[in-house]
């Protein structure tokens, strides 16, 4: 074929008639020689001015980019890649889609297979299921479900951030999704800030909206480096009726006192958008009584008590128990103090401790537990040093 000549195909006896729209694209003269070729594959996507590619017939990458919205992104027409953070240009008559196929097959090359292009994105079979069933396997692949999926590991399960630079973790993740690049342990805290983020949005949506009303718990403590921090522990009913809590306060405080820590509470509340507080738990320290004083004066005025705050304050049961236990065995005072200074000194060297050990041995004693120190705070402790003992 050259110049304005054209071939027609000879018509069968089953289609006598031509479309007219099919005659007309074939009779058009081809194009000239100096225009550039563009391959079937790389033929530019229908994308409208919001951004939006219009099913039609279009290229197979458009199966792993997705047109941005041009409004967005201050009237540029990009594409996202689906398993990365690429992004490609995709103007209808100013680009082709030759870039976003280099991309594809340079930066995610399990795409691919031997016989050319594939829809599906995993080039194996599944195995059978317990029952001979098939497993079903996502044909689509989210970088960033895969990013917050590694973020839920680390929380959940209470991992270091640096765990995803280990070898063994990175050789796992590259045999179980190869194209998945894993991120650095900085990357990674901070998706676990910006999952934090969005949970507790959603959680503050849902509470104005759901929630009547919540209980609180909070504690106070020192560290080991004599730095104060408390607690606060929301606790209400979901929409199924059953009970849940979330930490919504872990703050550094100055102080003990009842008024510092009445100001945090209110401080935190405020934050969440908590106005209706049914009761908060606390010990019986009496610099508690100040902060649920505190409390019950700034929630009055907006409405949000129950019988003007006359039951708000709960002590913790397991607290005034330890009290109960501590004021009980006062009496076998001087008993208890010989065993904990015996159990210092047992655990104040590992010598020490190894001699001990030959000592029970020695004696025929079958223990598999060792000697532990109580805690003063907690009188189950006292009662498994005296029971180990």
């Amino acid at each position: 074929m050259g110049g304005g000549d054209c071939i027609l195909p000879q018509a069968s006896k089953d289609n006598q008639a031509m479309d007219i729209e099919t005659v007309v694209a074939l009779a058009a003269p081809a194009a000239d020689a100096t225009a550039p070729k563009i391959e079937e594959e790389n033929k530019d996507a229908n994308i409208d001015d919001k951004g939006i590619v219009r099913k039609g017939k279009t290229s197979y990458v458009w199966s792993h980019f997705t047109a941005l919205p041009v409004a967005e992104n201050g009237g540029k027409y990009l594409a996202k890649c689906h398993h990365c953070p690429k992004k490609y240009g995709c103007h209808p008559t100013k680009h082709g889609t030759n870039s976003m196929n280099k991309h594809l097959k340079g930066a995610h090359p399990s795409i691919f297979t031997k016989g050319g292009k594939k829809g599906t994105l995993h080039n194996f079979m599944p195995k059978a299921g317990e029952e001979g069933e098939p497993v079903k396997v996502s044909k689509g692949y989210n970088f960033e479900e895969y990013k917050k999926s590694v973020a839920e590991f680390v929380v959940l399960d209470e991992m270091p951030f640096r765990v995803v630079e280990g070898i063994g973790f990175r050789r796992m993740v590259k045999k179980i999704e190869p194209r998945f690049p894993v991120p650095s342990r900085f990357t990674v805290s901070r998706d676990c800030f910006q999952l934090y983020l969005d949970e507790k949005k959603n959680l503050k949506e849902w509470l104005a909206k759901s929630c009547v009303r919540v209980c609180l718990t909070t504690d106070c403590w020192t560290s080991n480096q004599n730095l104060g921090y408390m607690s606060l522990t929301a606790h209400f009913i979901d929409d199924e009726w059953k009970m849940q809590r979330r930490i919504i306060n872990f703050c550094q405080i100055e102080n003990h006192k009842g008024e510092t820590v009445g100001r945090e509470i209110e401080k935190c509340l405020r934050e969440w958008g908590i106005e209706k507080v049914f009761t908060i738990t606390v010990d019986n320290a009496s610099s508690n009584d100040l902060a649920i004083a505190y409390i019950q004066r700034k929630l009055y005025a907006r409405g949000g008590l129950v019988c003007g705050g006359k039951y708000m304050q709960v002590r913790c049961c397991a607290h005034v128990l330890n009290l109960i236990v501590n004021e009980g065995i006062k009496e076998q005072h001087t008993s208890i103090e010989s065993i904990r200074n015996a159990v210092r000194y047992v655990r104040s060297s590992p010598q020490r401790t190894k001699k001990f050990k030959e000592c029970i041995e020695a004696e025929l004693i079958e223990s598999k537990s060792h000697v532990c120190l109580d805690v003063p705070t907690r009188w189950n402790s006292t009662y498994l040093m005296l029971q180990r003992a």
